[in-house]
């Protein structure tokens, strides 16, 4: 099993623990399963964190598949590495994707009518003063 088989199996284990652990009072707002939109990813993305962050229990629960050897550190610390490399272009992303709907949200309100052109001058004036 690849390191990436190893964390989708674990998002996959996110996936099951929020399907079996939570629900939500108000299902029409809700996503999948009846929990809210904004609380979806969140068991997926602490167990697949779980595979770079506890080094130690992946280096006990792995080895090569012929001479049993565990995982040396400097290979698991390489992974790791190779999860950060350009991680704050992905942060970036996320923060840019935060201020087009805070903007959304501000700028339209609840009743408003979004349209296409709307939301291209959002998209413009939020680079504008973020980027």
């Amino acid at each position: 099993m690849t390191f990436t088989d190893l964390a989708l199996l674990f998002g996959c284990v996110g996936i099951g623990l929020r399907i079996a652990l939570t629900s939500a009072e108000y299902t029409a707002a809700s996503g999948m399963e009846g929990i809210e939109m904004d609380a979806l990813a969140v068991p997926v993305a602490m167990m697949k964190r779980f595979c770079y962050h506890n080094v130690d229990f992946i280096q006990s629960i792995s080895s090569h598949y012929q001479t049993h050897q565990p995982l040396p550190q400097t290979d698991l610390d390489k992974i790791v590495a190779a999860k950060r490399f350009m991680a704050g272009t992905t942060l970036t992303r996320q923060l840019s994707l935060a201020a087009m709907d805070l903007s959304v949200h501000h700028h339209h309100g609840t009743s408003a009518t979004i349209t296409a052109d709307s939301t291209d001058a959002l998209v413009e004036k939020i680079k504008h003063e973020y980027v």
